[in-house]
């Protein structure tokens, strides 16, 4: 692991303990699904009496941020032209954190981006073997503007699937 990556990790740990460092909390869990020109994020704090209670989070933005460079630093420095698609971040109220990437799976995103937006993740870190299943999304068979098509509905739920193998 770089130095810059490393760097990068604390940053973002650090940004996410700002958010709930006056809160009452065993852990906080990040996870960012993102494309070249596309990502959703989510973030919660699960509550210190291990009641199993989460609360959403908000204002971890700049998180968001240092992820996407993450990910670019990432791909420069692994020497490939592989990227991550899902990063999970973890973070104890001991101050421990982790940080797991997922290069294998398609993200199964609440909203499938646009085909264009695929294309340009593909042309920068081409993955035939994933690509086929985006295939028609991609040649245009399934339409992008009705997310209500059964061919859209299909896709999503295939992308979910794929994440859970």
């Amino acid at each position: 692991m770089s130095s810059q990556q490393e760097y990068l990790q604390q940053k973002i740990a650090t940004s996410i303990y700002s958010i709930v460092k006056n809160e009452k909390w065993a852990s906080v869990k990040l996870k960012i699904k993102i494309i070249k020109q596309y990502l959703e994020a989510e973030a919660e704090a699960e509550s210190i009496d291990q009641s199993g209670k989460t609360k959403s989070l908000r204002g971890y933005a700049e998180s968001i941020e240092l992820a996407k460079t993450l990910r670019s630093l990432m791909t420069k420095t692994n020497y490939q032209s592989d990227a991550w698609y899902t990063l999970t971040f973890e973070l104890t109220s001991d101050g421990n954190f982790n940080f797991n990437y997922d290069y294998d799976h398609l993200p199964s995103f609440e909203t499938i981006p646009s085909p264009d937006k695929w294309r340009a993740e593909f042309l920068e870190h081409p993955r035939p073997d994933l690509e086929i299943h985006l295939k028609e999304w991609l040649d245009g068979s399934i339409d992008y503007s009705d997310e209500k098509e059964e061919g859209y509905k299909t896709l999503i739920k295939r992308l979910a699937d794929l994440q859970n193998k």
